[in-house]
């Protein structure tokens, strides 16, 4: 079953029993961890770590996202023209 057709109870369970994982962080890492596990007020470091890897993820696909737009739009109504970025 791909990942994509998984409930959240279903991925809750991959991620810990086939993707666990433990990792060591270095000093400067483990702040930043704790800092935002304030700033964010996240119970537990795995919830801290599991934000900052949701935000990552929705801040690149909203930077994909923003390449699919015109560079310049000219003109209006039907006489509009989009120029993209691949238009030569």
């Amino acid at each position: 079953m791909r990942p994509e057709d998984m409930s959240d109870d279903q991925l809750r369970d991959l991620t810990y029993e086939m993707y666990g994982s433990t990792r060591e962080l270095d000093g400067p890492t483990t702040k930043a961890l704790l800092e935002l596990k304030r700033i964010i007020g996240a119970p537990t470091l795995d919830a801290a770590a599991s934000y900052a890897i949701k935000e990552q993820l929705a801040a690149k696909t909203r930077e994909r996202k923003a390449e699919n737009r015109p560079l310049v739009s000219l003109g209006q109504g039907e006489y509009r023209r989009d120029v993209m970025e691949g238009d030569v």
